[in-house]
């Protein structure tokens, strides 16, 4: 990804990337997969790009249609993969929300965690 970009989903629901009207750049699609194999809809709702050919993107996949997981994606410049990200075992869904790193640093993410008892709680977690 580079600059004059933007992730979010197509009307399908699919996470998708792509270029900012007015910016030159190719569109790229994510690989369409949930965290845990092909998902009903994934959405991805943040983005960072520490360095060239390294840029991470997070967000939710929804695997049975019902529960929600964190789902995390990255570019190496010439393809995406879905990376392993950590869930709250039992909650209704855990999404991330924002994604945040700088080259040679670790990445942070943030979003929430829905309980099936209704209640949101927000999460942290740093990796590499």
């Amino acid at each position: 990804m580079r600059a004059g970009q933007r992730v979010g989903e197509d009307r399908a629901g699919r996470g998708l990337v792509q270029p900012v009207p007015g910016v030159r750049a190719q569109r790229l699609r994510p690989p369409g997969l949930g965290p845990n194999g092909p998902a009903t809809n994934n959405t991805l709702d943040s983005v960072t790009a520490p360095g060239t050919g390294d840029v991470w993107a997070g967000g939710l996949g929804l695997d049975s249609g019902v529960f929600a997981s964190t789902l995390t994606e990255h570019w190496n410049g010439t393809s995406w993969t879905v990376v392993a990200s950590p869930n709250v075992a039992g909650a209704f869904g855990t999404e991330v929300l924002g994604i945040s790193g700088r080259a040679g640093g670790p990445l942070f993410a943030v979003g929430d965690v829905h309980e099936q008892s209704g209640q949101y709680h927000t999460f942290g977690m740093r990796g590499q």
